[in-house]
């Protein structure tokens, strides 16, 4: 067994994600002679998607976001890594989606192009600029969330999900630093979700 995820249900999974795993740490960069990069992750899910030993191993520090704090504790707890000097977490709300959007029961189409425009205005926490940017997932996530919050006005749901999906990419590239770059990883999904 791997040794480092908890729980035999846990061990499972993480045996079952290490192809998924080597294959995203193959994408990335490599380069011996310049280990002081940056790398940022958007979305750490369940936390067995990503190696992050081998991206201590590949970068000086790693940054993890995603919407649920936990989830960021017991990726790198059940990773057994404890090093705070190189490994950042914060959580926040990828969607961009501020709280203030709420659909009356009464609303019209404008009202769904006030939300749209809210959402575009809508400003990123400031987390800084990093030499590879990487989006785990978070797209089909992403959609799938508000197309499950506005089921019962699919109109609203369609321009939302859009709107949040370039949102989702202006942040990518807002984060990558000049001469960085971006992955979007993406698991094969309905094009109804993208």
């Amino acid at each position: 067994p791997h040794g480092t995820i908890v729980g035999q249900a846990q061990d499972s999974a993480w045996h079952r994600a290490a192809s998924h795993r080597a294959k995203i740490l193959a994408m990335l960069p490599n380069n011996p002679q310049r280990r002081n990069g940056v790398i940022c992750i958007l979305g750490i899910e369940d936390g067995i998607a990503i190696d992050l030993h081998g991206l201590l191993h590949r970068f000086h520090e790693v940054h993890l976001f995603d919407e649920d704090e936990q989830k960021l504790k017991a990726a790198i707890q059940n990773q057994h890594l404890d090093d705070r000097q190189r490994i950042f977490h914060r959580s926040f709300d990828l969607t961009g989606l501020p709280e203030t959007i709420a659909i009356p029961a009464s609303a019209d189409q404008t009202d769904c192009e006030k939300s749209v425009a809210m959402l575009q205005q809508h400003a990123w926490p400031q987390l800084g600029q990093f030499d590879v940017v990487v989006s785990n997932s978070r797209i089909p996530a992403l959609t799938n969330q508000v197309a499950s919050v506005y089921s019962d006005r699919p109109g609203w749901a369609g321009r939302l999900i859009q709107t949040v999906r370039e949102r989702h990419l202006e942040l990518m590239l807002n984060l990558v630093a000049p001469g960085g770059q971006a992955f979007l990883i993406l698991d094969a999904v309905s094009s109804r979700s993208l």
